[in-house]
């Protein structure tokens, strides 16, 4: 642990939250003053948490952290310190790191001449001034946006472009050829940073993107990961120059000793892209200059590269869905004062969002902001540790005043950004399907093993899910099947030989396994149960890497009483150290459709009670019996967002007599 204490703080430094009213068990049956969700790479690892804060002693009071993940737990008072300092550890150097010593790499005959500042794009005049509701429209239920991406191609052929020269560096950045004047023509307040070697400064850094056209221009990045930067998605796709880019390199930190030197110094050195990951809107609308306030919520994208930045194994944290006023931008704007820049430029500035604009996932800021400064990060310093974190990017600014403005980062878009940002090149060494892998589902060779899929949907909106069917001996893509509508709240099952009879393009000499890539278009969860109907055994053979292996407190196809021989149970463990009841909601899997809710009884800590799901349909309120014959499976999960434990399904299978745990679930996110 490190020598941090409650309280304690360096001067002008992050520091640990006041713990003194740390409490999961009070926290879940209290009014919650505020309730904050971020996600950050902490030693090299993607964590996701609620924070959970009371009002206690006239103050706003750190109270529960809940993880989602690696795994589902709320943390004790001991681990939340231990957990939050590592958190605090942003910039700190890794372990094993091998920055290079400040200023040896400037690498500046590997850029492209020519490079222009990335034009910041425009809000629509008669979209500026909209109307809307106030904050409360942003609950509304809406579709997260869907994915889209490319690969990097060793072989691809760009257009040839001329090289920078040592020394020589004709009409790069200066401001003739510069194809914008900064934004603020008025007072220009930014601020030069000091020292981008310093934390959150040194994630911060340049992006050099060359597209199929030739064309090359710059922007601005944020590394989240060793592997991963946020910028716009103007940045790396735009229709009229080729699509996506061609080539794109990203310099952490970079500075210069002197404003027009046209020295760029890159202390920790460049890595080239693997992937690029942008919104499948954006790929779109990507060839204009000018958009409505409503598209800017999809210019968001992130880059991916196949070598890490090892300076760090700890990123500046993600906040979704933040409110804290004012923010700060940090960029690489191509012009400042007159002069070619290649160095971070900094300003502060309040919300200044409409109310359609919060409505629609964007926020605006009184914030300068010129050619250059796209992609550049908005973040906050949490009032309870000082910690910056990131709450959205820099798309669009204004010519005549103070305004710039992009996405937010909340829960309309976090699935996307969890994805990239939990990103390393092992999760693609199996090709660029996409996806959630399942491997060893049995295909019809086997007369007496049964596959089935389960596929639930936890969004807010009605989705589908594709299954790309692919050889298990040789990985080759065989077919892909799409089912149909999900509800929100809903399970669709289906055999795997129900997905076979609508395949038609499979071959004849099927193989014995499948694996399968799971793309849906909604964030959910995912079992793989086994049937042998001569020993009547029911497994479940749920497989997926660490990052997709989900321990939740929600249990799916819990079976009804029209299921017979194999009735189920629903465990409901208390992990917190004092007693406690659970309101647990059964829902129709067909339809998501809320049936009834169970009160247990008191559980003791470290406890537990098992609970029939005959014993849920007679007891819940409204209780009901599935009188229809394909009411067959319910979902259930507990009301209360911070319940203290977790769930866990059994299965009795009568005619043996043994019991199945069906409980392992693994990730989907589109």
């Amino acid at each position: 642990m490190l020598s941090f204490t409650a309280g304690a703080a360096e001067p002008n430094g992050p520091r640990l939250p006041d713990l003194s009213a740390y409490d999961c068990a009070k926290a879940a049956a209290a009014t919650p003053a505020g309730v904050v969700h971020k996600g950050q790479v902490i030693g090299g690892k993607y964590h996701e948490w609620h924070e959970l804060y009371l009002d206690a002693a006239g103050a706003r009071r750190l109270a529960c952290i809940s993880l989602i993940v690696p795994r589902a737990e709320q943390l004790s008072a001991a681990a939340a310190q231990d957990f939050l300092n590592s958190s605090l550890g942003v910039g700190a150097p890794a372990a094993n790191a091998k920055a290079r010593a400040q200023g040896d790499d400037i690498q500046r005959i590997d850029e492209p001449d020519n490079v222009q500042p990335e034009p910041l794009r425009r809000v629509k005049p008669d979209e500026a001034a909209k109307s809307a509701p106030e904050r409360g429209a942003e609950t509304a239920p809406e579709a997260p946006p869907l994915p889209a991406s490319k690969q990097a191609d060793p072989a691809a052929k760009v257009t040839p472009i001329t090289r920078e020269r040592p020394g020589e560096h004709p009409g790069i950045l200066r401001p003739a050829f510069d194809p914008e004047a900064p934004a603020a023509r008025g007072v220009d307040d930014r601020q030069r940073v000091p020292n981008t070697l310093t934390a959150p400064f040194n994630t911060i850094g340049y992006l050099s993107v060359t597209y199929p056209n030739g064309q090359s221009f710059r922007c601005t990045a944020t590394l989240v990961s060793p592997y991963v930067v946020l910028t716009a998605g103007h940045c790396v796709h735009n229709k009229n120059r080729g699509g996506y880019a061609a080539q794109v390199r990203f310099y952490p930190a970079q500075y210069q000793n002197q404003v027009g030197d046209d020295r760029p110094l890159r202390p920790y050195g460049k890595s080239d892209f693997a992937f690029i990951r942008a919104t499948e809107t954006w790929t779109q609308i990507s060839d204009q200059d000018t958009y409505p306030v409503t598209d800017y919520r999809h210019d968001f994208a992130a880059v991916q590269f196949q070598t890490p930045f090892t300076f760090t194994d700890t990123f500046m944290p993600v906040t979704f869905g933040s409110t804290i006023n004012p923010v700060t931008a940090s960029g690489y704007p191509g012009v400042v004062q007159g002069l070619s820049n290649y160095t971070q430029w900094s300003d502060e500035g309040g919300d200044t969002s409409a109310g359609n604009m919060r409505a629609n996932h964007v926020k605006q800021y009184a914030i300068d902001g010129s050619g250059g400064n796209s992609g550049g990060p908005f973040f906050a310093a949490d009032p309870a540790t000082g910690q910056n974190a990131l709450v959205g990017s820099l798309s669009y600014a204004d010519e005549t005043d103070d305004r710039a403005g992009g996405p937010w980062y909340d829960s309309w878009n976090r699935t996307l950004l969890t994805s990239w940002m939990n990103w390393t090149p092992a999760t693609a060494a199996a090709g660029d399907i996409g996806g959630l892998r399942v491997p060893g589902v049995f295909s019809s060779n086997h007369a007496t093993l049964f596959s089935y899929l389960r596929f639930y949907n936890a969004g807010a909106a009605a989705g589908t899910v594709d299954v790309t069917v692919s050889d298990g001996n040789t990985g080759q893509p065989l077919a892909t099947w799409t089912s149909g509508t999900i509800a929100p709240s809903a399970m669709m099952q289906v055999g795997m030989r129900a997905i076979e009879s609508q395949l038609p393009a499979l071959p004849a000499n099927k193989p014995d396994f499948y694996t399968l890539s799971i793309r849906p278009t909604f964030t959910g969860f995912f079992q793989h149960a086994m049937h042998e109907p001569f020993t009547r055994a029911l497994t479940n053979i749920t497989s997926c890497d660490t990052g997709a292996a989900a321990q939740t407190s929600l249990v799916l196809g819990v079976h009804s009483t029209r299921i017979e021989g194999y009735p189920s149970s629903v465990v409901v463990h208390n992990t917190s150290n004092t007693p406690m009841s659970v309101s647990l909601g059964v829902y129709d899997a067909r339809n998501g459709n809320l049936l009834g809710t169970y009160q247990t009884p008191s559980i003791p800590a470290n406890g537990q009670r098992v609970i029939s799901a005959a014993t849920l349909q007679a007891n819940a309120s409204p209780s009901w019996q599935p009188s229809e014959i394909d009411m067959a499976h319910y979902i259930v999960k507990p009301l209360s967002s911070f319940f203290t434990g977790y769930l866990q399904h059994l299965v009795h299978n009568e005619a043996s007599d043994t019991v199945a745990d069906v409980t392992a679930l693994c990730r989907l996110a589109p």
